[in-house]
């Protein structure tokens, strides 16, 4: 069986000289990647660390946050994948579930891990990569259905739960992403815009097998990104809506040619339509989506640089789709009772594949069903094509008196107005209605909120239309950009703008 370290030492042997990983401060070939990673999967043996043990990484993504993947792969020890991003209280929750024996950080990570009391809940908290004082360790016997990385769900609607990959689930993801996303090649160039303790992580195995080389900057700044892209020569963007959105502002305010450019990948959280419009306008037909969730990562679903051609072209309709389900995944759509809809009609998104996972960290219960499929607790259809359509979760639909308002309808209409640069739609305990309808809005400008109303009311079923709308400085989000809908609803019922 080939291993996920496995690629990286057959890329060494092909490439050994090629520039592997790039970050604003420092460099490494696919040889020294590997170097790097055999050392430290060495010291980490060496400190008593195998199968079945965790380590945990609270690093800004970087070279070593390459070398960590690849080094805990290979001493076959479960890496816990913690977004530096997070507040301490949720840093503080993952690392007393997954307990792991050592915490890996740099000096101001380190100072944090201190100051917030969480060098208490790990064994060794080291401030630098632990490497080889000895001859280099034997190789670890590594099997497809032991744990690679643990990594937590986004929180956005409870307490976040260990997602358990295994080696040949991560196989399986970077299989399906050269399948049906992108085709990468030698001389690509791919910049990961989002923490490699998130979505970008399933990027990092298909370059190596591919031969690519990565960048990765510690966070993303619109104009950093820019400047990246023109001095590294990137070919390849990953990014969230947010950051797209974001960068389009400011090649708005700041013109760059971005011509090596030749595709830009989002996913994560919904796009609003208006959005995706304005990409297109800007970058021709160079984009494509992928969806998925951490129980199914990434790879449920993927938009293609064609289906955006083809939007282009007249089928708009496309722009509103996650795509078709890639080659080795199957997508049913399932009522209430479990049972199966035929294409047009809405339901619950279920998914299987081999690269979905089959139980939670130390949870009990699982989210497979007994046929094998994920219920993702997403709403959405397949049309006759077999391209699915989400609607909106499952838990956040809005049910206003008696009828089902998805906030994705209304939050899609209110982007359209220019006064509108982030929206999220709640439903807010009403007496006679069961639900009212309210929209948080961050402006663009000074909106009229008499004008944003009557907006929704030319557009809208009188029964979607915002009750309220209420104006506030920015949104509660994830540490991986995702709005968080429940503190929005929370702050909204207490009344604070």
């Amino acid at each position: 069986m080939i291993t996920y370290a496995d690629y990286l030492r057959r890329a060494a042997r092909r490439w050994p000289e090629r520039t592997a990983v790039v970050s604003p401060s420092a460099s490494v070939t696919f040889a020294g990647l590997l170097a790097s990673a055999e050392g430290l999967a060495t010291g980490l043996r060496a400190r008593g660390l195998g199968v079945g043990d965790r380590v945990a990484d609270l690093r800004e993504n970087s070279v070593e946050s390459v070398v960590t993947d690849f080094g805990c792969a290979l001493a076959g020890v479960t890496r816990v994948s913690v977004n530096p991003r997070s507040s301490d209280e949720e840093i503080a929750f993952v690392l007393r579930d997954s307990r792991p024996s050592l915490l890996l950080a740099d000096g101001a990570s380190a100072r944090r891990a201190a100051a917030a009391g969480l060098d208490r809940l790990v064994g060794v908290v080291l401030d630098e990569l632990p490497s080889a004082t000895g001859p280099r360790a034997e190789a670890v016997v590594v099997r497809d259905e032991d744990v690679l990385a643990l990594r937590y769900t986004g929180g956005t609607t409870g307490r976040p739960k260990g997602a358990l990959r295994t080696h040949g689930h991560q196989l399986w993801v970077a299989t399906n992403v050269l399948l049906d996303l992108c085709d990468l090649r030698e001389s690509d160039v791919l910049l990961h815009t989002q923490p490699l303790s998130h979505g970008a992580h399933v990027f990092v195995l298909p370059c190596v097998m591919r031969g690519s080389t990565q960048v990765v900057l510690p966070r993303f700044d619109p104009a950093e990104v820019v400047r990246t892209i023109a001095e590294h020569g990137v070919t390849v963007v990953k990014c969230v809506p947010t950051a797209l959105h974001r960068l389009l502002d400011h090649l708005d305010l700041e013109p760059a040619a971005l011509g090596t450019l030749r595709q830009i990948i989002y996913g994560a959280a919904p796009i609003p339509e208006v959005v995706l419009t304005r990409a297109l306008d800007r970058f021709g037909p160079i984009l494509s989506q992928t969806y998925g969730q951490t129980e199914a990562p990434a790879t449920v679903s993927a938009l293609t640089v064609e289906d955006h051609r083809r939007a282009m072209n007249g089928e708009r309709h496309l722009l509103r789709s996650a795509g078709r389900p890639y080659s080795t995944v199957d997508v049913r759509i399932v009522d209430g009772e479990g049972r199966e809809l035929p294409a047009g009609e809405t339901g619950e998104v279920c998914v299987r594949g081999p690269m979905t996972m089959s139980r939670y960290w130390e949870r009990d219960g699982s989210p497979v069903d007994d046929a094998g499929y994920v219920r993702t607790g997403d709403v959405g259809y397949l049309d006759a094509e077999s391209y699915l359509y989400l609607v909106d979760r499952s838990r956040d639909v809005i049910i206003c008196g008696g009828y089902n308002v998805y906030p994705r309808e209304v939050e899609e209409v209110l982007y359209t107005h220019p006064g509108v640069s982030e929206v999220v739609v709640v439903g807010l305990p009403d007496a006679e209605w069961g639900d009212r309808v309210v929209a948080a809005v961050v402006p663009r400008g000074t909106p009229d909120l008499t004008e944003l109303l009557r907006h929704c009311r030319d557009r809208l079923s009188t029964y979607k239309v915002p009750r309220e709308i209420r104006l506030v400085e920015s949104l509660p989000k994830t540490a991986a950009g995702k709005q968080l809908r429940r503190e929005v609803a929370e702050v909204l019922r207490g009344g604070h703008g």
